[in-house]
């Protein structure tokens, strides 16, 4: 049956402000954060009636003290789309996949942002970082010959959680001749104008 959702959607600022709440059947609750506002454990919950007990690994069911009669069950929106990527949720997993063109600059680094603006100083996404990668968009430029491997690894990753920067190297296959080495190029930075893209999960 249709209603009108504004009159029934409560707004919590923390966890422990939602635990006071006993709702209805068709109650819908706004979680500003887990202990704070804006914490980037935010979510949206809706309340089940029957018994229910804590599932706070991912946040996904919180009781209300002192009642048995119901649970606050969190309603997963799985996708969000930013700047720079498409963020894709699985509980409270998140895992951001870099769609915007990134390109190494003249010492073989990209740099990634990580917040909700695409910004240095914006809202950071995760909380928490798991895995954080890179790699490489064929074709690669034409100062790439064919026997080049091209890697990126992780070269800092900010204590904000704001950005990450990569860099990437490149390495030659090394020729021989019988009993002298001809020629070896070794890991060197990756050309200017190389492609690539970020994946990073987290919470």
């Amino acid at each position: 049956m249709a209603m009108d959702i504004i009159k029934h959607v409560i707004s919590c600022p923390t966890m422990a402000d939602l635990r006071t709440l006993v709702g209805t059947e068709n109650s819908v609750a706004l979680l500003l954060g887990g202990t704070t506002p804006g914490d980037s454990k935010a979510g949206i919950y809706r309340w089940v009636s029957s018994t229910g007990t804590d599932s706070l690994a991912y946040m996904e069911k919180i009781t209300v003290t002192g009642n048995t009669t119901g649970y606050w069950s969190r309603v997963f929106i799985n996708t969000t789309v930013y700047p720079q990527g498409v963020l894709v949720r699985s509980g409270m997993v998140k895992t951001l996949y870099s769609t915007a063109t990134y390109t190494t600059d003249a010492n073989g680094e990209a740099t990634f942002y990580m917040t909700e603006e695409n910004t240095l100083t914006g809202t950071p996404i995760f909380t928490e970082i798991w895995s954080n990668t890179s790699r490489v968009v064929p074709p690669a430029t034409s100062s790439v010959t064919a026997n080049d491997l091209i890697t990126g690894t992780c070269k800092i990753q900010a204590a904000n959680l704001k950005s990450t920067t990569h860099a990437f190297t490149r390495g030659n296959a090394q020729s021989f001749s019988i009993g002298a080495l001809v020629s070896t190029l070794g890991l060197r930075a990756a050309p200017s104008g190389v492609s690539v893209q970020f994946t990073v999960v987290g919470i």
